[in-house]
């Protein structure tokens, strides 16, 4: 374990305070995992030496048994985060790795001499969910000072840490009036970018998926230590669910990969070996507590606005409806979990009458009635999980005022049959989905509940922008920290060469506005809600969002200074607007009548709101000479279909390849000559609009988010950033 010790170390314009475990750059935070941390502070306290990986693993992960592979990982990952500037750690081939960087120490206790006082100070140390150091809060004490001046300080120190302690006690952190009261915390993995995780029954066990931009791979670990087991190799595959048979003996999961084109249900012995097909056609599926039956959902047989909830056997008996759920409901099959008791199934509820609100649903599996459990502080329930005794189901989801650029999933308690809720988890991590999670398990129970396992998920994006003609050559504009996201749902360039961009705090996602090097930064909509999908007008004067506040997803316009706010559409759900070059309309993606994401147009200054395509279509964007609409479109399959704004009729439909995506948006050239994509793994596609689709080359090889470019052509400002998801296991 790596000692605590209060210094500051400073290098360049970045800060590491080994005391609160934070490290900054020019003011700002970077986000790091706990062996991440641990290994910056190893290297910096050993500036100058060159450590062998041997003496690394040892320090870092004093006591295991860890493959080199761990290092690697972590040691690119800290290289990532310390910057492209002047490398500061240099490794010397068949030696080690050396910190070469010029370090001072900024708060050196050693260096200090203090009149002889002695001082009195209570340190309350706030919980850490990805530091080994701190897993649990503790009191300090320290002696007392004869000095009036310092016990003025240290009582004003005292009063702020207690209101912070008081402030931490009332939000219902750590679930203190629940059943999980007084839990500690473990990180059991360190890669960084786990997908899903499963606990065994008698909770000695975990599987997990790991994701290398893509590929996917299956890992087995032990809850308390050792080397890991890889039980599939790394491949292009989608995981859904992922779970142990009741008895631990085997993994089951559902499996799509080229061998299973439709996704299939599997089974693994638990130590590795043969894997068995056990059904066809099985995605997202719950397993019941015999281990004999498996809950899916399915088109209702006789009811095309309807969804069942089916029940099937893992012999291929065919499978029962026992509950259906109207389609205007969004039934979430993730959610599904069964009482140990067999009885009865949870899931979550999400009505379109009621923005954002969730309600858990209860079907009784003999009767198929349906008992709902209503509250007052949930929404986006995305996992449900059964306490052994039936009364408590354990969840992720989001608080129903929270609208964070990336949804804040925290864990939480609610009781059955009331509905009373207590939070198990209110850190700044979150627990829920992720841009390649699968849906899968992010939640998972040992029989007894006396253990609960989670995937914890922290985030951090930041705006970049990289010379047109040399994508090679690009800077970091802005340092936002944790939480903020800076241009994750919303990045566009004014034509006078400024960025207006999403960002966030922990409630609400809004607008801003900065030059290209990232001054004179300032916020143009107010907080409160979400405002995003900006795109702003060909004449700069305007910008066209998507929001909440009224209170359903509608288009809204504003002056470019977030002045003068107007709603220019007024039925259910419209997102991702784009206006065309002539000032006159604004595309968008609509649920106008109970439709799902078809194209439709509004006039500039309102009005009439006409939708004019027959197939899903979304993510529209209007090219610069305001000819075309370029837009994700589904037929037989999801194609690019560029639209003539004269007349609507289809000009082109283009393949994408496997790998791009319109998730994010289309954005066209300057010279409306080709739009761009975003690929689901590393950088971004170019499409001509006559010709094949190619790489952009130059930019990072790692996951990028939106992008934008400039109106002249001659910059891409894109969002880059670091995921870390990891699994960590409660014990009470």
């Amino acid at each position: 374990m790596i000692d605590v010790v209060e210094k500051v170390y400073r290098f360049g314009d970045i800060e590491v305070d080994i005391a609160t475990r934070e490290m900054t750059r020019a003011g700002e935070t970077v986000l790091l995992n706990a062996k991440t941390f641990d290994l910056l502070q190893v290297l910096v306290e050993n500036r100058g030496k060159i450590l062998s990986k041997d003496e690394l693993l040892e320090i870092v992960w004093p006591g295991q048994f860890v493959e080199e592979n761990n290092l690697t990982v972590q040691m690119s990952t800290l290289r990532k985060a310390l910057g492209n500037g002047k490398p500061v750690i240099k490794t010397i081939p068949g030696k080690g790795y050396s910190f070469v960087a010029d370090v001072t120490t900024v708060n050196d206790p050693t260096d200090v001499v203090v009149e002889s006082h002695e001082i009195s100070r209570i340190v309350v140390e706030e919980f850490s969910p990805t530091s080994e150091l701190s897993s649990e809060r503790r009191l300090v004490a320290k002696p007392r000072s004869k000095s009036v001046a310092i016990y003025l300080v240290a009582a004003s120190m005292l009063i702020a840490t207690l209101a912070g302690a008081f402030y931490l006690w009332s939000s219902g952190a750590f679930a203190l009036n629940g059943f999980y009261e007084n839990l500690t915390m473990r990180q059991l993995t360190t890669s960084g970018n786990v997908g899903m995780a499963a606990l065994s029954p008698d909770g000695k066990l975990f599987a997990y998926t790991i994701d290398e931009l893509g590929k996917k791979s299956l890992w087995l670990g032990y809850v308390d230590g050792g080397n890991h087991i890889q039980l599939r190799e790394a491949a292009e595959a989608v995981y859904r669910s992922l779970t142990f048979s009741p008895d631990g003996k085997f993994l089951i999961y559902s499996l799509r990969d080229d061998k299973n084109p439709k996704p299939t249900l599997m089974k693994m012995p638990v130590l590795g070996g043969l894997q068995e097909k056990v059904l066809d056609d099985i995605g997202t599926f719950s397993l019941s507590p015999d281990g004999r039956e498996i809950a899916v959902t399915r088109p209702a047989k006789d009811d095309e606005t309807k969804t069942s909830v089916s029940i099937a056997s893992i012999d291929g008996t065919t499978p029962r409806d026992i509950a259906s759920f109207d389609k205007s409901q969004w039934f979430l099959a993730a959610a599904l979990s069964w009482s140990k008791d067999k009885s009865k199934l949870a899931t979550a509820l999400i009505s379109e009458d009621e923005s954002f609100h969730t309600e858990l649903a209860i079907i009784d599996i003999a009767t198929g009635s349906i008992e709902t459990i209503s509250h007052e502080m949930l929404r986006e329930v995305t996992k449900t999980a059964w306490l052994a005794d039936g009364s408590a189901l354990i969840v992720t989801a989001v608080e129903l005022n929270s609208y964070s650029s990336v949804p804040h999933y925290l864990i939480f308690q609610i009781d059955y049959p009331s509905g009373a809720v207590h939070r198990i988890t209110n850190d700044r991590s979150q627990y829920g989905e992720s841009w390649h999670s699968d849906g899968g398990v992010t939640i998972s129970l040992a029989d007894s509940s006396e253990a609960l396992l989670a995937v914890e998920h922290r985030q951090v994006n930041n705006i970049w922008i990289a010379a047109a003609d040399n994508l090679r050559d690009q800077r970091q504009i802005t340092f936002g920290s944790f939480g903020k996201y800076d241009g994750l749902w919303g990045l566009d360039w004014t034509p006078d060469g400024k960025l207006v961009f999403t960002t966030s705090d922990t409630e609400s996602q809004f607008i801003a506005q900065m030059n290209p090097d990232g001054s004179d930064r300032k916020q143009i909509t107010a907080s409160g809600k979400v405002d995003s999908s900006l795109s702003v007008t060909a004449d700069g004067r305007h910008i066209i969002f998507h929001s909440n506040r009224a209170p359903d997803f509608s288009i809204w316009r504003s002056d470019i200074d977030g002045a003068n706010a107007k709603q220019l559409t007024f039925g259910k759900y419209a997102y991702q607007p784009t206006s065309t070059a002539d000032g006159k309309w604004v595309y968008y993606n609509s649920h106008i009548g109970g439709k799902n994401g078809f194209l439709c147009r509004v006039p500039f200054d309102g009005g009439e709101e006409e939708c004019f395509t027959d197939k899903e279509t979304s993510t529209p964007s209007s090219s610069p000479d305001g000819r075309f609409i370029a837009a994700a479109y589904r037929t037989d399959k999801t194609r690019i279909a560029i639209f003539s704004t004269d007349d609507h009729r289809i000009i082109r439909q283009i393949d994408i390849p496997k790998n791009a995506t319109s998730f994010i948006g289309i954005r066209w050239t300057h010279d409306s000559r080709a739009f761009t994509l975003r690929d689901a793994f590393s950088g971004y596609w170019m499409f001509p609009v006559e010709g094949e689709p190619y790489k952009l080359e130059g930019l990072p090889d790692e996951r990028l988010y939106n992008f934008s470019w400039s109106r002249d052509g001659k910059w891409l400002a894109f969002v880059r950033g670091q995921e870390i998801r990891d699994v960590v296991i409660f014990n009470k």
